[in-house]
């Protein structure tokens, strides 16, 4: 596939439609990359504890994200699970129902690879490339983005969700101190609260949120 700029492939590989060895290939095709990944721990194993029935669905609240590092709880529904962040706002409709909360922890390979889904919310300053090079910084760091939303758009800068490919607390931490070092960044925090998605860039639409700071 052709890209039209640089930015467009950065964007492209950090949104996982290509990916960084067939970019290597194609500008070295004398070279032969070997990427090395870890399996991926089912979604259903990467928390154990009480609550956790056989055949019964595990589900991560998508408005908390919870993600290894995060303290956890579980709330039983019809279905299975719904996996909480014991900060989610959601926890309140339920806090007269104790009886369906079971504590839960976080498997210890839960934190293996980066395929852990956590949001956060960034400003930036509406310039040239500045989108660019938060994708090249997120896949310096090690993580995918899973996709992107444009909440607002300025003439001087432009407001977005960005929901991260991560492997834990920590590893969305640097991130989050890597981005606020960049002087195109005017703000940037995990996200936790619902939120208005507007542009969509990316293949699932945005599960926005907004609020806490990483």
């Amino acid at each position: 596939r052709r890209y039209s700029s640089a930015d467009d492939v950065l964007i492209a590989l950090a949104l996982g439609r290509a990916t960084l060895g067939q970019m290597i290939a194609a500008v070295y095709p004398e070279q032969t990359v070997e990427v090395d990944t870890p399996p991926e721990l089912p979604i259903s194993t990467r928390v154990v504890g009480q609550g956790i029935r056989r055949g019964g669905a595990t589900i991560f609240c998508t408005t908390c994200m919870p993600v290894p590092g995060d303290r956890i709880v579980g709330v039983a529904q019809s279905d299975g699970l719904m996996v909480h962040a014991v900060f989610c706002p959601d926890l309140a409709a339920v806090e007269g129902d104790l009886y369906r909360w079971h504590d839960l922890t976080w498997h210890e390979d839960a934190s293996r690879s980066a395929n852990n889904l956590a949001r956060i919310s960034l400003t930036l300053a509406n310039e040239p490339g500045a989108l660019g090079l938060v994708c090249s910084l997120v896949g310096e760091q090690r993580a995918n983005i899973d996709n992107l939303a444009i909440t607002a758009r300025k003439p001087d800068f432009f407001q977005m969700v960005v929901d991260l490919e991560i492997k834990d607390t920590k590893h969305l931490a640097d991130i989050v101190t890597a981005l606020k070092a960049q002087t195109y960044v005017n703000q940037v925090s995990r996200m936790t609260v619902a939120a208005r998605p507007s542009t969509i860039v990316g293949d699932a639409p945005a599960r926005a949120t907004a609020g806490a700071s990483a």
